[in-house]
């Protein structure tokens, strides 16, 4: 679904690194016209759907990793 704290893409780089046991080597390349901060509100899925069990996105990836 998303978090509800916002990560950088350095920082989703590192979590998914680790998850999967590897170095992680990033190259950073010059800057684009894009979004610069986005991260969930999940308030409309929770009326939809009811509350969830919340995880770290370090457990949720490394779960998707296994």
């Amino acid at each position: 679904m998303g978090a509800d704290a916002p990560y950088t893409i350095d920082d989703l780089t590192k979590i998914v690194a680790a998850a999967m046991g590897k170095e992680c080597r990033t190259v950073h390349l010059d800057p684009r016209n894009e979004v610069k901060i986005a991260f969930s509100d999940h308030s409309e899925a929770e009326a939809v759907f009811g509350k969830w069990e919340k995880m770290s996105l370090e457990v949720g990836v490394r779960a998707m990793a296994e």
